[in-house]
């Protein structure tokens, strides 16, 4: 979603959306460009984990889509 920077550099994340993440005390931003996840930070590590231990599937896909 679209949200507003306040004068300290902070914005707002909705109650639903910090409920549909599962947002606790300590979070990853993870971002390109102009747009930013926000996970928490259990659910990051174990994404992370999945994904670097797929990572030869995840690049023989991408190739077979021409990336």
């Amino acid at each position: 979603m679209d949200v507003e920077v306040d004068k300290q550099g902070r914005i707002l994340v909705p109650d639903y959306l910090r409920e549909y993440a599962g947002l606790k005390k300590q979070v990853v931003v993870a971002g390109l460009y102009n747009r930013i996840e926000i996970w928490d930070a259990e659910s990051w590590k174990q994404y992370k984990t999945k994904t670097e231990s797929a990572s030869d599937e995840i690049a023989e896909k991408l190739s077979e889509l021409g990336i």
